[in-house]
């Protein structure tokens, strides 16, 4: 058990996965949520297929575009510095803030790609 444990404290692939999903699932379902209510009430939509598709297709997105740019933050950038400074845990925070940007687009593009059911004026209440 504890070999296990230290691989996944010195794995950056293993700690972002558990990271994402850790905070995916309960912002990913308050969203698609609400998404889903908006879709029922205004185009009689099925709840539960489009909470399902949003949630699937939305999470998708923003996982791999969050892996894709916070791997290498990570790997080159923070390193080990985080654990040395506090300077540098401002930093990733920071950093970890700025790349919620992208990954809000990838949200939007995921579920456009996915769903192709999130009109503009769902989108304009997000």
């Amino acid at each position: 058990m504890e070999k296990i444990l230290n691989y996944a404290f010195k794995s950056i692939s293993l700690r972002l996965i558990v990271a994402s999903l850790i905070v995916m699932l309960p912002v990913g379902i308050s969203t698609t949520w609400l998404g889903a209510a908006y879709q029922h009430e205004m185009w009689d939509a099925d709840f539960a297929q489009v909470v399902l598709g949003l949630m699937l297709f939305g999470s998708l997105a923003v996982f791999i575009v969050g892996y894709i740019l916070l791997y290498p933050l990570e790997r080159w950038v923070i390193r080990d510095r985080a654990t040395e400074s506090w300077k540098w845990v401002a930093v990733r925070i920071l950093l970890y803030i700025l790349v919620g940007v992208p990954n809000g687009l990838a949200l939007q593009w995921g579920i456009r790609l996915g769903v192709r059911t999130y009109p503009a004026l769902v989108e304009s209440y997000l």
